[in-house]
């Protein structure tokens, strides 16, 4: 019967407060180190993280998979409706930091954010707009299931940078289920693209059957493949 939840131990374990489903406020102090495997997940429907630290602390805990769906999530007293960091020191946004993050409305990366972790705005589901201006590397699930992002502008300094520019790796799922993200603008210099990256967006979801390519990748079939046929 537990609403409300204050904690600032160094570990919190995995499964440790899996399904408790009256669970709307958590509340984490900058104490917390680690937060393990599926320790929030399937609690109250529409809930709430508050962390008594500053972004670059919340950045530091370690988080185990589907760890902190964060609900809307309160950072030093401030509801994080958009985060556009400005300090030149922030180079990745780790694995699972935003999972989950209903609050989060726009994200604007710098040129110095070069890697987006694993999962790391998997499930915003009131995100919008995400610029990347510098991401050469972008993790599984990392934008999957963002139901409303309808703008990504993605690898801005490597379409202007040319042969010099870092290859560019996108992740298994990365953009899996942003069911109204209708245009995909890739530069020549993708080294990789992970499998349904893009599977069931509106882009995705408007093509034509047959092959499908981003850039000088074959990335698909959509539908069914001829006989003899392999990719």
């Amino acid at each position: 019967s537990i609403n409300s939840l204050y904690i600032n131990a160094e570990k919190i374990g995995d499964y440790a407060f899996h399904a408790c489903q009256k669970l709307k406020m958590i509340t984490i102090g900058n104490n917390v180190k680690s937060i393990g495997r599926f320790a929030f997940q399937h609690c109250a429907l529409s809930h709430a993280t508050k962390f008594y630290g500053d972004m670059k602390e919340w950045f530091k805990i370690k988080r185990g998979d589907n760890a902190l769906p964060c609900g809307e999530l309160t950072i030093d007293n401030e509801l994080i409706v958009s985060y556009a960091p400005e300090q030149l020191s922030v180079i990745e946004v780790p694995a699972r930091a935003f999972y989950g993050c209903s609050s989060l409305k726009s994200v604007n990366l710098p040129f110095s954010v070069k890697k987006i972790g694993e999962s790391a705005f998997c499930d915003c589901d009131n995100l919008i707009e995400a610029t990347a201006k510098g991401a050469t590397k972008i993790g599984d699930y990392a934008f999957a299931y963002c139901d409303n992002l309808s703008k990504a502008n993605m690898f801005l300094c490597c379409a202007t940078r040319g042969s010099d520019s870092e290859a560019i790796h996108i992740g298994a799922s990365a953009f899996s289920g942003c069911t109204k993200l209708g245009e995909i603008v890739l530069p020549d210099n993708i080294a990789y693209i992970g499998s349904y990256a893009f599977d069931n967006t509106l882009w995705f979801n408007n093509l034509s059957d047959g092959p499908v390519y981003l850039g000088s990748i074959l990335y698909t079939y959509k539908g069914e493949m001829p006989e003899n046929t392999t990719i």
